[in-house]
C-alpha cells in the first residue's frame, strides 16, 4: 500500500490517538484502584469508546488523499474499530468497553489492536 503523505499523516494522527486513549485507560485506571472510583472509571471506558467510534469521521481528511483501494483497506479497519465500540456503547458494558482493541489472549505491555495497525501502515505490511 503505497500512499504516500496521507498514509504518513493517517499514521501520525492514529498515533496521537494511540497515545491518548493509553492515558484514558491509563487515568481510568488509577481511578479506579487508587481511589476506588468507579463511575471515573465508567466515564474513562466510555470516552474510550467514543474516541473509538468517531475514528472513521476523525480520519475522513486523510483518507480522501488515498487511492481507491487503499482507502478501502483502512475504512473496513477503522469502521470495525468503531461499530465495536458503538456496540459496547449501546450495551452500557463497561467491560465490554475495557476490552476494546484487545484480544482475549492479550499480555501486558504487547500492543492492543490499534497500535498493531499503526505499525502495519508504517511498516508497509497492512493489505487490508
Amino acid at each position: 500500500m503505497n500512499c504516500g503523505p496521507a498514509r504518513n499523516e493517517l499514521s501520525a494522527a492514529l498515533t496521537r490517538i494511540a497515545r491518548s486513549i493509553r492515558s484514558i485507560e491509563e487515568d481510568a485506571l488509577k481511578a479506579l484502584h487508587e481511589q476506588g472510583n468507579q463511575e471515573a472509571y465508567r466515564e474513562g471506558m466510555r470516552e474510550k469508546a467514543n474516541v473509538l467510534r468517531d475514528l472513521p469521521r476523525a480520519m475522513a481528511s486523510f483518507l480522501e488523499r488515498m487511492d481507491e483501494s487503499a482507502r478501502e483497506a483502512v475504512e473496513d479497519r477503522l469502521d470495525r474499530f468503531a461499530q465495536g465500540a458503538a456496540t459496547a456503547l449501546r450495551l452500557g458494558s463497561v467491560f465490554y468497553m475495557s476490552a476494546l482493541l484487545y484480544p482475549e489472549d492479550h499480555k501486558e505491555g504487547e500492543p492492543n489492536d490499534l497500535e498493531r495497525f499503526i505499525a502495519e501502515l508504517e511498516g508497509g505490511t497492512f493489505r487490508g
